[in-house]
């Protein structure tokens, strides 16, 4: 049986969850499953967020949350339940018809990534996106910030743009 590599012995597993629910599974395929493993998946909200002015000023990004698993986002913050290391990606759909965008992630309050976009052809909408493994220890804040040279830099709404946040070590 796969569980037995993890142990010292066929009846001891190596994992253990103090509320005695399971954490942690090993089907028949060696697959592990953790399905209280904290996670975000969400989108933007309904309408286009507008830079709030022309000077790169940052704007906390609106969500609506699509999964949460354990609770831990709430007013557009994500709150990391335990020290790890969390996978943070972010996309989005800018309209930037006379300036520049972009998205800022960040750890408390200090920037950890960013993605930029300068459409120097004026061409209309444009992707921006940034990724990366953020460490973090208990209750430290993860959000995301817009910001453009222009009022009329924009940030689509729904689909268009979303988070994902994922506690991996």
């Amino acid at each position: 049986m796969a569980i037995s590599k993890i142990g010292r012995n066929a009846t001891d597993t190596g994992i253990s969850d103090s509320s005695d629910a399971t954490a942690i599974t090993i089907d028949s395929s060696e697959r592990v499953l953790m399905p209280s493993q904290p996670r975000l998946n969400a989108i933007r909200g309904s309408s286009r967020l507008v830079a709030a002015d022309a000077s790169g000023t940052e704007t906390l990004v609106p969500f609506v949350e699509q999964t949460d698993i354990g609770n831990n986002f709430a007013s557009n913050t994500f709150t990391c339940p335990v020290d790890g290391s969390y996978f943070v990606s972010f996309f989005g759909m800018v309209i930037n018809p006379d300036s520049y965008a972009f998205v800022t992630i960040k750890l408390n309050s200090t920037s950890v990534v960013a993605a930029y976009e300068d459409d120097a052809a004026k061409t209309g909408s444009n992707n921006v996106a940034c990724s990366a493994i953020v460490v973090a220890s208990a209750n430290d804040t993860i959000k995301a910030f817009f910001g453009g040279g222009a009022t009329s830099s924009k940030l689509h709404e729904g689909a268009y743009g979303g988070i994902s946040i994922q506690l991996i070590a």
